[in-house]
């Protein structure tokens, strides 16, 4: 089962930028790793001061092996730039769809609506 990780942060402007920096600084990194599906830091688009990084693992042992990384160690270095202790989400995948299921779920509701994404 694929693995996703996500950490909530929330720091003030005095550290934001510093926060941005050493992030941004791990993704590559991160992102080139044996079992890494994605990575990606995201701000939200409502509070300037709110991130949340989010990545996909093959495996627990790919997970596991990033957790012991300099990368993740910068991650965790980072949190003294926060206002509170980041939130973590580790999430189990069994499985997943793409677009495809919006148009099957939209089918079902309404038989109106033809079984495909618009065009």
């Amino acid at each position: 089962e694929m693995l996703i990780a996500t950490m909530h942060m929330k720091t003030d402007s005095r550290n934001r930028t510093e926060l941005i920096d050493t992030l941004r600084a791990t993704l590559e990194p991160t992102r080139v790793m044996p079992g890494c599906l994605s990575c990606h830091f995201c701000q939200d688009i409502d509070d300037a001061n709110s991130f949340r990084l989010m990545a996909g693992w093959e495996t627990e042992e790919d997970l596991s092996r990033y957790m012991g990384t300099r990368e993740f160690g910068a991650l965790l270095v980072a949190t003294d730039l926060l206002e509170q202790q980041p939130e973590i989400r580790f999430h189990q995948v069994a499985e997943s769809a793409g677009i495809e299921a919006v148009g099957t779920v939209r089918a079902a509701a309404d038989p109106r609506i033809e079984g495909e994404w618009p065009a």
